[in-house]
């Protein structure tokens, strides 16, 4: 009987641990791989088939880099102002996820483009299988003595 108390408290204290372990922080940072999508706005200086160069309200020149050029609104113009959502890549270029064109004080339509082979956040954790299978690997034990000590003496 002190046995069983003592597995049963075993087990609990690693059910207890595993879902502590489970609810860390770990989930709220971002997974590995991925970038910030970062923002900016500016008239339309330059556009070929894969990049896109805009001047923004400070004179900085930014060229960003289209990696297919259906993704840009169909009626971009130069000296056009639009809005260029990009992410940083790891060479330092500037990838488009979105432009949208900035309608004049007046004209009521936007047109928007987005990527649409975003990869979606890996969120979950491997913390509660392990703790699982270490639930599994107790409960086997437990059940292997308590089977060899009844036979046993049989």
């Amino acid at each position: 009987m002190r046995n069983l108390i003592l597995s049963i408290g075993a087990c609990s204290a690693l059910l207890i641990s595993s879902l502590a372990l489970a609810q860390t922080g770990e989930m709220d940072m971002p997974a590995p791989g991925t970038t910030p999508t970062l923002t900016a706005s500016g008239r339309v200086a330059e556009t070929t088939g894969t990049t896109l160069t805009i001047v923004t309200e400070t004179g900085d020149r930014l060229s960003f880099y289209v990696s297919d050029p259906s993704r840009l609104p169909m009626n971009i113009a130069l000296d056009q102002s639009v809005r260029v959502a990009y992410q940083r890549q790891t060479d330092g270029a500037f990838r488009v996820v979105n432009v949208t064109s900035i309608p004049a004080a007046g004209a009521g339509k936007t047109s928007t483009t987005a990527i649409e082979d975003e990869a979606l956040p890996q969120t979950a954790s491997p913390v509660p299988v392990i703790g699982l299978f270490g639930l599994l690997a107790i409960g086997v034990g437990v059940g292997l003595r308590t089977f060899t000590r009844r036979y046993k003496g049989a």
